[in-house]
């Protein structure tokens, strides 16, 4: 069944007349990100209200977002360097302090919360397991941590390198740190998106030429990406032989499936327009949205009971307090912190 209404959807979006030729220019992916970071939400309610229906759709949509997410981050980085002259100079201090600075003190509001919710728990011992598990402190912020190495490797490389080798250079440092996750043992969410990022860079440095691929054979590509993602989506059930939760096969696959689903979304984001008002806005504070939704969730989900009738009603209020509480929390650190440590 899911093949049909796969191959549904790429027909629609075949019959769609328009065509957004600055698909991926800095308007329409800057609110592209204020969606994405919902669709991520999304995935961690769904994980959680988990006896109702209406975000069932959304339990494994989550990693295809992130890797969206990294293949616009490396596009927009490469796109930058290239086009502003002595972009890296400054360029990890500006970076590394941008998302450091609200991580610190979000950690904090953490701390304060989960030890008056679970205080007889949170000790040592409480982190010490974080760390040996790779979780972390402020829920799924693994996302953060990730970024921050992408930041750090491609300062190194492109600092270092001309751009091809650099790009290579790249991409060894994603098969390293993938294949150090994996030996860790942490779980497959930490290194399953990884190639993402340098197929960002890759993308933009061809984009003349990508773009007038995607344009010119659209209607093949599409159909042709809408068959591969459904093989790539149930890799677990074809390859059930070498397939293990979190093993290295699990690993590989995982990036293989992420970038079939993110030439799929390239072609989409072909008809779609999503320059938005509000979109961009919620971009602004799509990394508090991120930081702060766990903290939301395991407030509410304290006081409010996950049922069939009230999973809704657990759903708005946790994307509701999630965007006050990341507007405060982006006018008391953004405008009054960050801009001391920049001056």
């Amino acid at each position: 069944m899911d093949i049909f209404i796969l191959l549904l959807i790429a027909l629609l979006f075949i019959l769609i007349p328009h065509k957004n030729n600055d698909f991926l220019g800095k308007e329409n992916t800057n609110s592209l990100r204020g969606l994405l970071v919902f669709g991520i939400i999304f995935t961690h309610i769904a994980a959680k209200v988990n006896s109702g229906y209406h975000f069932v759709n959304f339990r494994y949509i989550g990693t295809y977002l992130v890797a969206v997410y990294f293949f616009l981050s490396g596009y927009a980085l490469y796109f930058q360097f290239e086009n502003k002259e002595g972009y890296l100079n400054g360029f990890l201090r500006k970076r590394f302090l941008k998302i450091l600075i609200p991580y610190f003190w979000v950690n904090l509001l953490y701390l304060l919360v989960y030890f008056w919710l679970w205080r007889n728990e949170i000790n040592l011992e409480y982190f010490k397991n974080l760390i040996i598990r790779g979780g972390t402190l402020v829920s799924h912020s693994w996302f953060i941590i990730v970024i921050l190495a992408f930041y750090l490797i491609f300062y190194f490389a492109y600092s270092k390198f001309e751009k091809n080798i650099a790009l290579l250079f790249i991409s060894f440092s994603c098969l390293f740190l993938m294949l150090l996750f994996y030996k860790v043992g942490y779980q497959n969410y930490w290194g399953n998106n990884l190639f993402a990022f340098p197929f960002g860079i890759w993308f933009c440095m061809n984009r003349e030429k990508l773009q007038r691929i995607l344009f010119s054979k659209y209607n093949q590509i599409i159909f042709l990406s809408t068959m591969l993602l459904f093989v790539t989506h149930h890799y677990p059930i074809y390859f059930n032989k070498f397939y293990q939760l979190n093993n290295l096969f699990d690993f590989v696959a995982g990036n293989i499936d992420g970038l079939v689903f993110t030439v799929f979304f390239l072609l989409v984001m072909i008809k779609l327009d999503f320059r938005n008002r509000w979109l961009n806005q919620f971009n602004s504070i799509s990394l508090y949205l991120y930081m702060t939704h766990g903290l939301v969730i395991s407030i509410l989900i304290n006081f409010v009971p996950i049922s069939k009738k009230s999973d809704l009603l657990f759903s708005v209020l946790t994307l509701s307090l999630t965007i006050l509480i990341s507007y405060i929390l982006r006018k008391l650190i953004d405008e009054k912190i960050f801009i001391k440590f920049i001056k």
